[in-house]
């Protein structure tokens, strides 16, 4: 969904949509996640918008008997939204809209929730947003090791933190995206916590001071630090329908079997205790890896047999 005055003058979002899903998760018993961008850009925002839509999440709270989460502004530290790379107006709007949700509900939680930053800060040539100029207070706030550029060795997260105060959970957006070279491979047994922790064999190196500013984990969920609980408010495995054969390639059920086995596996419950919510990527859509375009299924409820292996998943 969108905060977005501009395209909704009346409220600043679409009142109506949020009262069907609220509807829609009281109807099933079930708890909501929400996800608001503010597409038309942060300055435009307004304490009546924040108001209006802390107000639109109480009805839902209250009519439907919903808890809801709130993931706010997801991606900030991406260069693909209008919102990203502007750590400073960031910070404060995801604030001003924590303290608008808390004056009028306990029944919604502020999730604060980046991209996945290994690969920050995100260079490819198809980006939206440009690196602030140097010298400006987001240049500044992006340039954590102070050497003057915004490159893969800063924080990809802390610059654009709101603090403990306002956040209720942490999350990020994380998926199985396939390894260079093979598409439809079988996912590496610790992909989930070599991205979440900057380290381990398939990142491909273990250097501490990388580990250090991208173990995300470690930084704001282990106690002694933001002590927060943690979700991935949005993850899949994709596959990829007419792609090639690889000497590699496997199944698709093989495929999310293997994600989601270490998101739900013994081994991630002991080692990441605050990891407690994965909200699924229910979606397929058409994605051009070799500039080829591919059907390219990430849901698990699609087909029988994969939404089966996720069910059994969850009963074992």
């Amino acid at each position: 969904m969108e905060l977005n005055p501009t395209k909704y003058p009346a409220l600043g979002f679409d009142n109506s949509s949020l009262n069907w899903f609220g509807s829609l998760a009281g109807k099933a018993g079930a708890l909501l996640e929400v996800t608001m961008q503010p597409l038309g850009g942060l300055s435009v925002l307004t304490a009546t918008h924040y108001a209006n839509l802390a107000t639109g999440l109480l009805q839902v709270n209250e009519k439907y008997g919903v808890p809801v989460y709130l993931r706010y502004g997801h991606e900030m530290n991406g260069n693909w939204c209008p919102y990203c790379y502007e750590p400073t107006e960031y910070v404060a709007s995801f604030r001003a809209m924590a303290q608008a949700v808390r004056a009028v509900t306990n029944m919604t939680a502020m999730v604060w929730a980046p991209n996945v930053g290994i690969h920050y800060p995100f260079g490819s040539t198809d980006s939206t947003v440009a690196v602030p100029a140097a010298g400006t207070a987001d240049f500044t706030a992006m340039d954590t090791n102070g050497n003057g550029a915004v490159d893969p060795d800063d924080d990809p997260y802390t610059p654009y933190y709101p603090g403990d105060d306002v956040v209720d959970w942490t999350g990020l957006s994380l998926y199985y995206y396939p390894l260079s070279g093979c598409y439809n491979c079988p996912v590496p047994a610790t992909y989930f916590n070599d991205y979440l922790t900057g380290k381990g064999p398939v990142i491909g190196f273990n250097d501490s001071a990388f580990s250090a500013v991208h173990n995300f984990y470690g930084m704001f969920s282990n106690d002694g630090t933001h002590n927060k609980p943690m979700m991935l408010p949005e993850t899949a495995a994709p596959y990829f329908y007419g792609m090639p054969v690889y000497a590699n390639s496997t199944t698709e059920i093989a495929i999310k079997q293997g994600w989601w086995s270490q998101l739900l596996g013994s081994t991630t419950k002991t080692n990441f205790p605050k990891f407690r919510a994965a909200i699924a990527f229910e979606q397929e859509s058409y994605t051009t890896p070799f500039d080829v375009t591919y059907l390219t299924e990430y849901s698990i409820t699609n087909s029988s047999s994969v939404l089966a292996m996720f069910i059994n998943l969850i009963d074992a």
